[in-house]
């Protein structure tokens, strides 16, 4: 009895030995971590709350598979469609410590829009649906570092190997993961669902700087870098808000959708699931949103939504694609894949430039081979 005793402490002390090493590793490598901390002013919340109706009723109007939260998850990416299959909001579900409850960040612009669209489909369901964009903000935390570091070793591996959609390593060499290790005493720290590289979300009380709070807990915030979130976007070819996503005018697939885990084909019937699902298994998805870099900077209110992304040189009279949005030089545009990636150079007006293949891709783009390079 006295031995059982004593294997016992020596486990637990052993327990408590291996919770203090990584903790400790945890706590270090945020030391060594600097970041960059962006009040997303474009960004709302809505709230929806109530009893065990609440997650089945997610579940039949976003493509995601909202049983994911019901798990580890705590954080997914979603779009709301149309009947017509057709992008009306694009979202990150968020899972919050209350029971039943959910915070639905969606572009501030649409978000009484949204709001109307809850409650148009919750029926005689007794669920709660406020917007608390008063109450509450949305932060990015990210690291530019990132973009580098991804492109820098895809380019050195072969073309013809297998290059999967998140790359081991990566995001430990930009400190992107430990970002979810912080704990700030009065706001939610969550990892961004749609890909690693874009760091974390942070839900804090309305008129919080959590700059100070970040440092606070040991992670240095960058503020004289010259990049913004939306540039920092752009460089990675995400889209996200109804400027870039216009209402009622795109494809899920089209937006990469799937690309960045925000759609499950096997989860069954949602709103607008048809036509995504038909899509999905034909293969054929010609036309995405990419990230296009250009030679000079640019002012946006010169260069409007869907203004034509054409080839610089050459016999093609038709565009290749349409502006989605630009900063600078960083720009996003929905192009035709194989045509986009054959030329050498795009031209917007006068300003050229020229796109690369994301790095988060899948190598295979379901049953339509494109090249991942130019020589």
């Amino acid at each position: 009895m006295i031995l059982n005793r004593v294997k016992l402490n020596c486990v637990r002390s052993l327990m408590k030995t291996e919770f203090t090493n990584v903790f400790n590793k945890t706590h270090q490598r945020l030391l060594n971590i600097s970041c960059q901390a962006e009040l997303l002013k474009t960004r709302g919340l809505v709230r929806v709350s109530g009893g065990d109706d609440v997650l089945p009723f997610l579940q039949g109007i976003v493509t995601n598979d909202m049983r994911h939260l019901q798990e580890n998850g705590k954080s997914l990416f979603s779009m709301f469609l149309n009947t017509k299959g057709r992008v009306l909001y694009d979202s990150i579900i968020y899972k919050t410590n209350e029971e039943n409850t959910y915070f639905v960040e969606c572009d501030s612009q649409g978000l009484s829009d949204l709001v109307r669209h809850l409650k148009m489909y919750r029926v005689r369901r007794k669920i709660n649906i406020d917007s608390i964009d008063n109450e509450y903000k949305v932060w990015a935390l990210f690291n530019p570092i990132s973009i580098e570091i991804s492109t820098n070793t895809i380019n050195s591996l072969k073309q013809e190997q297998i290059v999967p959609c998140t790359l081991p390593n990566l995001e430990d060499k930009a400190g992107l993961t430990f970002l979810n290790d912080l704990v700030l005493d009065s706001a939610l720290v969550y990892a961004d669902p749609r890909l690693s590289s874009l760091g974390s979300r942070v839900i804090a009380p309305d008129g919080e700087n959590i700059v100070d709070a970040v440092q606070k807990a040991g992670v240095k915030v960058e503020t004289s870098s010259p990049y913004s979130y939306r540039m920092f976007r752009y460089r990675l070819g995400v889209g996200e808000g109804t400027e870039e996503l216009p209402i009622g005018k795109c494809f899920p697939l089209e937006v990469n959708c799937d690309y960045l885990h925000g759609v499950s084909f096997h989860k069954g019937c949602y709103i607008g699931q048809e036509l995504t699902a038909r899509t999905h298994h034909t293969g054929v998805v010609r036309k995405r949103l990419m990230p296009l870099l250009l030679e000079s900077e640019v002012t946006s209110g010169n260069f409007p939504v869907d203004t034509p992304i054409e080839a610089a040189a050459g016999d093609r009279k038709t565009a290749i694609g349409k502006l989605r949005g630009v900063e600078k030089n960083c720009a996003l545009g929905l192009m035709r894949i194989a045509e986009a990636l054959e030329v050498h150079k795009l031209k917007v007006r006068n300003i050229e430039g020229e796109t690369v293949r994301p790095f988060w891709w899948p190598q295979e783009l379901s049953k339509e081979r494109v090249d991942t390079g130019r020589s």
